[in-house]
């Protein structure tokens, strides 16, 4: 079985950052939306798109390709990212984004 360093070498990977996520959080989703619009003005810094049911096949990726960016961004929606575990094992440098806690 190969590992991802074999199957996705760091020097192949596309000099940018990737996200991909859905805008349902009902507070704080400004964080979302900022990204998704960051990505349409400049996509060559990041690949970030909000999921959309009507544009699936424009917005999905699947999640192992994610590994062809040096970086990914993780982004905690509702609740913290149950993904995030996942992301530390891929040869990839993960960005975790956390939301502040508001009192």
């Amino acid at each position: 079985m190969k590992t991802s360093n074999e199957t996705y070498p760091w020097s192949s990977k596309k000099s940018a950052a990737v996200w991909r996520g859905s805008s349902s959080r009902p507070k704080g989703a400004n964080e979302r939306k900022w990204l998704n619009q960051f990505s349409i003005d400049d996509n060559s810094t990041i690949d970030a798109k909000l999921a959309n049911k009507k544009d699936i096949e424009e917005t999905y990726m699947d999640f192992e390709d994610f590994q062809n960016y040096k970086a990914i961004i993780d982004l905690d929606g509702n609740s913290w990212s149950g993904r995030f575990h996942r992301l530390l094992c891929m040869n990839s440098v993960v960005i975790q984004i956390a939301r502040a806690k508001v009192r």
